[in-house]
């Protein structure tokens, strides 16, 4: 059976705004680069790390497709210009087993100002038991400075150091609830109960299939507002459907997939 791929991309998490850079003058006179942050309140900020679990994916999925973005500032060259990523040994995941880098060279390539690394995250069984990280790091070289390596963000006790030089990927294949659906962690979880019902993982992962939601979007500790009801009724009709048809959704106890109280 051919693999199923799930394509993670960092970078619409990071810049979505083609050549109108909103971000750094790409045009200042040292060559300098970095992995790409945010705009928050009109202050640029590091993004320096990505978390990406398997809990809540089929298992028909055995890989994903991890791109990173590198940007560069200065002029846009005529020739390929080499730029070195470093694996740090502070990183758990194995190479060849956990993951594969499947870029050949590390390079802007000529007229361009970025670059995308791509990182196979495998579906290995260690990812079971624990999550493990792959830690990468921009290092200077003939090409390219390090002008930007850290930023100070937040205040007081949230105050913490980010990184515009490195990068973590953070992976796991553990079960549980997402935040917002999680009653031990999240106070206004019963909201999702009360559309949803129970979490099942069964459940979870046919809520994502069936409406085509965005898994990077549904797993941040946010609570998912007005669109709670469009999930539960969306669901509920097609379970409903599904019944009708004579193929009802079970859950892996063998009892028939339930939805909240409110969408009944």
């Amino acid at each position: 059976m051919m693999k199923k791929l799930a394509y993670l991309f960092i970078a619409t998490l990071i810049y979505a705004t083609g050549c109108k850079e909103d971000t750094l003058d790409l045009y200042q006179s040292q060559n300098s680069i970095y992995f790409p942050g945010e705009r928050v309140s009109n202050v640029y900020r590091p993004i320096d790390s990505s978390f990406f679990s398997y809990g809540y994916i089929s298992e028909l999925i055995q890989d994903t497709l991890l791109l990173v973005p590198v940007t560069t500032t200065g002029a846009k060259a005529a020739t390929d210009r080499r730029y070195n990523l470093e694996i740090l040994s502070s990183s758990t995941m194995v190479e060849g087993e956990d993951y594969e880098i499947e870029n050949a060279t590390f390079q802007i390539k000529a007229q361009q100002l970025r670059d995308t690394i791509r990182i196979r995250l495998k579906r290995s069984k260690s990812l079971q038991t624990e999550k493990r990280i792959l830690n990468l790091a921009l290092r200077a070289n003939e090409n390219f400075a390090l002008q930007m390596e850290s930023q100070m963000i937040g205040t007081g006790d949230q105050q913490q150091i980010r990184y515009f030089n490195r990068f973590s990927v953070i992976a796991d294949d553990i079960v549980g609830p997402p935040w917002f659906w999680d009653e031990s962690r999240n106070k206004y979880a019963y909201l999702t109960v009360n559309y949803l019902g129970a979490y099942s993982q069964k459940k979870f992962q046919l809520l994502i299939g069936v409406l085509n939601l965005d898994i990077n979007e549904i797993t941040k500790e946010v609570m998912p507002g007005n669109s709670l009801p469009a999930w539960g009724y969306g669901l509920q009709a097609y379970l409903n459907d599904m019944t009708a048809k004579g193929t009802p959704i079970l859950e892996d106890d063998g009892t028939a997939m339930k939805m909240g109280k409110n969408v009944q």
